[in-house]
């Protein structure tokens, strides 16, 4: 398969004691999910990948991933669990260094999202 197959997971966790307010809760981050939808006091997730790299700078991208949000017992027992999927394109703008630059539909709970990708999609800052 050369190296026109690649593939990625990302995952982790995320924990919260005590009064935090409700913008620096944790939160899902999954491609499809609305940014700040799912908190709790705990949040875990994982996220992944395939890029098929078919024709010279073309690629597309399939993703899935699932993610789950949780609140201490003391506070209201509500667990809340995402997931999401979905395909993209790519085009490999500098070779050199191997970024991609494209598009993305993602399917989660809410309907569907469109992102424009530059680079990786787990870039975080």
């Amino acid at each position: 398969l050369e190296r026109r197959l690649t593939f990625g997971i990302n995952g982790g966790a995320v924990l919260s004691y005590g009064d935090v307010p409700f913008y620096l809760r944790p939160f899902i981050q999954l491609r499809g999910i609305p940014a700040m939808r799912y908190q709790g006091d705990h949040t875990a997730q994982v996220e992944a990948e395939l890029r098929w790299q078919f024709w010279e700078r073309f690629s597309l991208v399939g993703f899935a991933g699932t993610g789950v949000a949780r609140n201490a017992p003391q506070r209201v027992n509500r667990d809340q669990q995402a997931s999401s999927g979905g395909l993209g394109f790519r085009y490999e703008i500098a070779r050199k260094y191997g970024l991609h630059m494209g598009l993305d539909v993602a399917y989660g709970p809410d309907g569907p999202a469109l992102y424009v990708q530059f680079g990786s999609a787990w870039a975080r800052p």
